[in-house]
């Protein structure tokens, strides 16, 4: 996907604190960005299945620095 392979676990583990606040902006940008694509959008059904996807991608991302 957009040719980047996700880290693996250890590697996630060991990032720094700069690493994983970055980390955490993209989740955050994801779902900015997703949700304003979708609200861009008519089709109340296409929003809210949009949205949803991009919260729970966010989410994950933000997650995996556990």
């Amino acid at each position: 996907m957009l040719g980047f392979r996700l880290r693996e676990e250890d590697e996630i583990k060991n990032m720094n604190g700069f690493g994983k606040t970055m980390a955490f902006f993209a989740g955050a940008f994801i779902i900015v960005v997703f949700h304003m694509l979708a609200s861009g959008i008519n089709s109340s059904a296409q929003t809210a299945v949009i949205a949803l996807v991009a919260f729970f991608a966010g989410v994950f991302l933000i997650l995996s620095l556990e």
